[in-house]
């Protein structure tokens, strides 16, 4: 079979969703989400919808007979030449990159390809300046009718993009801020790191355990009073300068709602500078950034920014999630670069279609700092480091 004819095979049998997850093991496992996920309707809804073939194909691990190869090998081509409609064309994102001239393999393609491949597909092979990509994720987040907020800030210039920067629901990315005024106390000697503290903390961030930071707000006065506790966690963000952050209530108990009608807020720059200020060792003291960072390397709940980034790069994230809020704040490692990434969205009328728009954006923000020239960076650090001596 020549070498078109392979790419049409391939084509068409991606196309046509014959192609398994379970004829390539390594994004198969790659797919894999934790149990605790698994256990969510919503979360089965996304993985059924993007991993459910319509036909099948027979495994790499099967023998196959020469008759068996020869009929699946005709029919994939049949369907290759089959007329694709030009609407369908400019519309299908991974067809139109599959059939193009200058594509890769289907082998390199599967190899790229992450937990949703579908946005990786979007997104490869990229290379548009930092303005072009402002331009596109502004575009992006004033095309959707709910409530939205971006920041992202490269860590090696400085470069900052900020998308409608104002108090949002914050859900659980309030126990960013009740972890740092842990960490507060544990520094002035109120407070002992302990096996429980220990605890405490890793359940409220790696697993997002309500129950844990409502103990841990209680930990926080000498009363175990968790309304005074409340107040010390405010006192700790205003102390800090974080601008749209607020503690209102506790967590899901309804006995520690004092302002039902209020929700607890912060902003996605406000999530940006806090987790910056970790990365960079500067936040409580460097021994406590560094425990707060590898809590959130340790995160369990990554079917957001992470799901769309290879394992050649790390993620250090916290969500959080509401009937109609879908939030996350992420620290991002890369080969060429690492990056903050805080998004926001509430009073969305569809969590599935929040989660694959932020995954989307997660998608091509990946895909720009992996192709960027890094040359150029470098040039610009210098430049800018000239500017301030």
């Amino acid at each position: 079979m020549t070498s078109k004819k392979l790419k049409k095979t391939f084509t068409a049998a991606f196309l046509s969703g014959s192609i398994l997850l379970q004829n390539f093991p390594a994004l198969a496992a790659a797919s894999d989400t934790t149990d605790w996920l698994k256990e969510s309707p919503f979360r089965q809804d996304i993985t059924t919808e993007k991993s459910t073939p319509t036909e099948s194909v027979p495994s790499e691990t099967e023998t196959v007979s020469p008759e068996t190869l020869s009929t699946f090998q005709t029919e994939a081509e049949t369907e290759a030449e089959t007329e694709i409609p030009e609407e369908s064309k400019s519309s299908n994102n991974t067809a139109s990159f599959l059939m193009a001239d200058n594509s890769d393999t289907f082998s390199q393609i599967l190899q790229e390809a992450t937990l949703t491949p579908s946005y990786t597909f979007d997104s490869l092979n990229q290379d548009f300046s930092w303005k072009e990509l402002k331009t596109e994720l502004t575009r992006r987040v004033n095309s959707y009718s709910s409530k939205w907020s971006v920041y992202l800030k490269d860590l090696t210039t400085g470069n900052v993009i900020s998308i409608n920067e104002r108090a949002q629901e914050s859900a659980s990315l309030i126990k960013l801020y009740v972890m740092g005024a842990v960490m507060q106390e544990i520094q002035n000697g109120n407070l002992e790191m302990n096996d429980t503290t220990k605890h405490l903390l890793d359940e409220m961030i790696t697993v997002s355990d309500n129950s844990a930071t409502n103990e841990l707000v209680r930990y926080l006065n000498k009363d175990h009073d968790h309304k005074k506790g409340m107040k010390k966690v405010n006192a700790f963000i205003k102390a800090q300068g974080f601008e749209y952050t607020h503690e209102y209530n506790g967590l899901e108990d309804t006995s520690l709602w004092y302002d039902a009608d209020t929700k607890n807020t912060t902003s996605a720059k406000d999530c940006g500078r806090l987790l910056e200020r970790i990365y960079r060792g500067e936040f409580i003291s460097h021994l406590a950034s560094r425990q707060m960072e590898e809590l959130l390397l340790n995160q369990q709940v990554t079917y957001k920014i992470p799901s769309t980034i290879p394992s050649e790069s790390r993620v250090a994230n916290k969500t959080g999630e509401t009937s109609d809020c879908e939030n996350d704040a992420a620290i991002v490692y890369t080969p060429k670069g690492d990056y903050i990434l805080c998004i926001m969205s509430c009073e969305v009328s569809s969590k599935s279609s929040a989660v694959d728009s932020l995954q989307e954006m997660s998608s091509l923000i990946y895909s720009y700092f992996m192709n960027r020239d890094t040359s150029k960076v470098s040039r610009q650090v210098e430049a800018t480091a000239k500017e301030t001596d």
